[in-house]
């Protein structure tokens, strides 16, 4: 039975057109698409169930910022890190998940081969679709999706897939330290002249923050320019710790 292009939604019923005036196929293949149609049914309800979950975790949002990753690969990636302290450095997340060459010594032979496959196949089989839906898919450009391409203009797409799937475990951690700032939250507190005024005595800038200020230093940590900063305290407060 040659179905043709289909699609998800239309196969069901392109089958069923296939097989109307066979009886004996009818009677195979109808339990066969019923059960499919309760898959697709009960898949949808868990997908919508991991959207909640993964809406309300501020890490996997934060994982969702990278281009490419979507809501299964954040939260395949938080599971399966889990405790992120146990990982000396991002290099051995790279390791741990298999995508890491290996390594021939032995005497004067010393050559690096293909990535070891050790670890969680299936984080490594997502990681691998983050890649290459960036390489492939995702439409704007970052210092990341740059590399990749001209990794795959050497190498080819396939190599390039997942040496941007490797680079992908270098995270960074950075932390922001606002300090105290103009915003709804603090606006009835800061009302009082006596505690404003003690407030801008104790900031060399003669001014309290505002919520933009702490949104420009967020925004320079998310972006490409803060490529090289890891595992810095960026404080905003007018330089009053400075002091």
């Amino acid at each position: 039975m040659k179905v043709g292009p289909t699609s998800a939604g239309t196969f069901d019923a392109r089958v069923r057109q296939l097989v109307e005036y066979l009886p004996g196929l009818t009677a195979i293949i109808r339990p066969l698409l019923e059960a499919r149609a309760a898959i697709r049914s009960q898949f949808v309800v868990l997908h919508r169930l991991l959207l909640d979950l993964v809406r309300d975790d501020p890490v996997c949002r934060r994982f969702m910022t990278v281009p490419g990753v979507g809501a299964v690969v954040s939260i395949t990636f938080q599971a399966t890190v889990d405790i992120p302290q146990r990982f000396t450095s991002s290099k051995a997340v790279g390791a741990h998940f298999g995508l890491t060459p290996r390594a021939f010594n032995s005497g004067e032979t010393d050559y690096t081969g293909r990535i070891s496959r050790c670890g969680d196949a299936l984080m490594r089989a997502t990681l691998y679709e983050a890649a290459h839906t960036l390489l492939t898919h995702t439409q704007r450009w970052c210092s990341l999706k740059a590399w990749g391409v001209r990794v795959a203009q050497r190498r080819g797409l396939a190599k390039a897939t997942v040496a941007v799937a490797r680079k992908r475990e270098k995270i960074r951690i950075n932390s922001v330290h606002p300090g105290y700032a103009d915003t709804p939250l603090t606006e009835q507190r800061f009302s009082d002249p006596a505690v404003r005024q003690a407030l801008l005595d104790r900031t060399p800038m003669g001014r309290l923050g505002t919520a933009l200020d702490i949104a420009n230093g967020v925004l320079f940590l998310a972006s490409d320019e803060s490529s090289w900063v890891t595992g810095s305290e960026l404080v905003i407060d007018g330089g009053m710790t400075a002091q």
